[in-house]
């Protein structure tokens, strides 16, 4: 996933970061790519309408959302915003992705109590629905 390009490329910290898909992530409402909050200033989103987890839908919740609950795929929840804007980027740029595809996808999210079988099965049987 390309959110290297959402983020400012002169600032010479980056460079000691890890991997960008390791953050907190929104999705740019214009073109659904994912933003790594915490490389990104306030200032530079002013105005501009963003999505978090808690609006990825706005009728209830979003098929991700529905396939994460049914396959149990979070326990204490922490790793949830973070895959489940990642692999609704993913989604929405490619309806039908491989196991690989998705594991690309969710390779910078880590879970730790539940495992990533079952969050895997998620986004796969949300690609079916």
């Amino acid at each position: 996933m390309n959110c290297a390009a959402r983020s400012p490329p002169t600032w010479p910290a980056l460079s000691a970061l890890p991997p960008l898909e390791c953050f907190t992530q929104l999705l740019d409402s214009d073109d659904q790519l994912r933003i790594v909050t915490s490389l990104i200033l306030a200032v530079e989103v002013d105005g501009q309408e963003i999505i978090t987890v808690e609006g990825i839908s706005k009728d209830g919740l979003s098929k991700v959302q529905e396939s994460m609950i049914d396959n149990n795929s979070f326990q204490c929840g922490f790793c949830a915003p973070g895959v489940i804007i990642s692999a609704t980027e993913l989604l929405n740029n490619n309806p039908h992705p491989t196991r690989e595809d998705i594991k690309e996808a969710l390779s910078g999210n880590l879970c730790r109590c539940t495992g990533y079988l079952p969050i895997l099965e998620a986004v796969e049987n949300a690609t079916k629905e």
